[in-house]
């Protein structure tokens, strides 16, 4: 399992960065650049639960359907489109002394484009990209800098799209 492409985007005026996770993919979306628009996409439709946000740290991935017929889930690709997203907030600003504070983040899950709060969350290569997003963001002087920054992944954890 490993993150395949990602994108940087602007959200609300701060950013918003997504990552597409190989699980499942090929069985769930056409490409990676369709699950990066499904990301954008959820992202957008659901602003208001995504509120306390500064900036948002995201991973889509395919899982199969638990609504599916379980002798179907697999076999007829019946699969959910997922996204784990992460927004960190609780800085008064996002330069200067502040910047370099530690953050709060909030998490939630979405399957098919609708928030599922009792959903599980991450797993352990969401965990190391986190790891390394606020290590990044550690090393920067204020989220303009910030999102300028590609985060430095270990190859196990990012193979470029053109690896498949």
């Amino acid at each position: 399992m490993a993150i395949v492409d990602q994108e940087t985007t602007l959200f609300r005026g701060d950013f918003l960065r997504l990552y597409v996770h190989d699980t499942n993919l090929k069985d769930t979306f056409e490409s990676a650049f369709e699950a990066l628009n499904y990301g954008l996409s959820c992202i957008s439709k659901n602003q208001s639960i995504l509120r306390p946000a500064q900036w948002i740290i995201a991973f889509i991935y395919g899982w199969p359907d638990e609504r599916a017929p379980p002798e179907k889930r697999l076999r007829e690709n019946q699969m959910a489109k997922m996204m784990d997203v992460f927004g960190f907030h609780g800085l008064l600003r996002t330069d200067g002394i502040e910047w370099k504070r530690n953050p709060t983040i909030k998490s939630w899950v979405f399957k098919n484009g609708i928030h599922v709060p009792e959903q599980n969350i991450a797993c352990g290569i969401e965990a190391i990209v986190l790891g390394r997003e606020e290590e990044t963001r550690l090393l920067t002087m204020d989220i303009n800098d910030y999102k300028q920054r590609k985060v430095d992944l270990p190859y196990a954890v990012f193979i470029p799209p053109h690896s498949l």
